[in-house]
């Protein structure tokens, strides 16, 4: 049962962001569509050790990352697939950072679009996947914009602006 209610959890969790997901579509113009990115899904806090709570400690999520290895790759696959069934063909990006990268094994998740996180590194570890599509190389970054200070993360994309429109964003029918 533990893989079982792991599937019926992301399936859920899933369902629910789509609604959500939906619901923004609808309140947008066609034209921002065409600049929206494709869902990601992050899965930096997720439940690892398969006791229905969200670990938040760090320390606790890798201590938990080996005995919940099998549980996260299901987890992932079952959400994303959810999503993309359940969004008539819009496929999720997977976030994660470097180090969770480096822990999964399960080359399958390999065919998901890769956001990875490895801040200040020269270029980013992607674990398992061969190559990345967006890199988020910088954390907590203040910039100014029209006055005010923000604290942003910097993200690169590995392609061109046409790639990104054409490959990374919610297309209008």
């Amino acid at each position: 049962g533990g893989i079982e209610g792991v599937k019926k959890e992301a399936k859920l969790a899933a369902e629910s962001f789509v609604n959500f997901f939906k619901e923004l579509l609808n309140e947008i113009s066609p034209e921002q569509r065409n600049w929206l990115l494709r869902p990601a899904l992050d899965v930096e806090d997720m439940d690892y050790d398969g006791d229905g709570e969200i670990d938040w400690s760090w320390k606790k999520q890798f201590e938990s990352l080996a005995k919940g290895k099998n549980l996260i790759s299901t987890w992932i696959s079952t959400w994303m697939e959810t999503v993309e069934k359940e969004t008539n063909g819009v496929e999720p990006i997977l976030y994660i950072n470097s180090t969770f990268a480096n822990d999964l094994k399960d080359t399958s998740l390999t065919q998901y679009s890769l956001w990875i996180a490895h801040w200040d590194a020269k270029s980013p570890n992607t674990g398992i996947w061969k190559d990345w599509n967006f890199w988020q190389y910088k954390g907590e970054t203040n910039i100014e914009s029209v006055n005010q200070k923000r604290t942003v993360d910097l993200d690169k994309f590995n392609g061109t602006i046409e790639e990104l429109k054409n490959s990374f964003t919610v297309r209008s029918e």
